[in-house]
């Protein structure tokens, strides 16, 4: 994928560069991102990803929680302003909550994060849940899908217009990731190449 377009895809047969583990402790285990430091609140691992003010976002991936700790949280931070700070500057965070049966969308701003929506949904140990989350930097809108159905949704009057990098956050939890994605729309106008001197 190109993430310096916007584009994101990673199945995780292998841990790529790409990926910066800024804190906690992350692997590749049989073709899944692992997350398994019960002991950290805040863990990191995140990829550059330019995302601008002219597309709109959808962010794919697959979580599994299959730690027995309690308060078990995670998902991931986009539209990051500095993916190095503890909540990534000026960003959006997504969690799953697995003990508390709970979703929930935050926003940060100057690193300090606000609770959003705070949305019933049952997490079971053990399960796939396949997480789908939508954002728009025109409207503020940010939905966030669980399984094909919407879990939970908030508009952020002054949307953040752009980020760098994307993040992986866990607390207290052993969590799997797979199937990430990041896609964008496209403008209205697309410039087709069509040889040489146009012809």
């Amino acid at each position: 994928a190109q993430s310096a377009k916007g584009f994101a895809f990673d199945n995780f047969d292998m841990l790529a560069n790409t990926w910066v583990q800024e804190s906690g402790t992350f692997s590749v285990n049989n073709g899944r991102l692992l997350s398994n430091d019960i002991t950290s609140s805040k863990t990191n691992i995140y990829m550059n990803l330019n995302q601008s003010q002219d597309s709109d976002y959808l962010y794919s991936w697959t979580q599994r929680f299959i730690g027995n700790s309690p308060n078990q949280r995670g998902g991931i931070h986009f539209m990051c302003s500095n993916p190095s700070l503890t909540n990534r500057g000026d960003s959006y965070f997504v969690y799953l909550r697995e003990e508390n049966d709970k979703v929930q969308i935050y926003s940060v701003n100057n690193d300090v994060y606000t609770l959003q929506t705070n949305d019933d949904f049952t997490i079971n140990n053990l399960e796939d849940y396949h997480v789908k989350v939508t954002f728009s930097s025109s409207t503020g809108w940010i939905r966030f899908f669980v399984n094909g159905l919407l879990a939970g949704e908030c508009q952020d009057p002054s949307p953040l217009q752009s980020g760098n990098s994307v993040s992986f956050r866990t607390a207290n939890a052993e969590i799997e990731f797979d199937n990430f994605r990041v896609y964008k729309s496209r403008s209205n106008f697309v410039s087709i190449p069509t040889g040489t001197n146009g012809l």
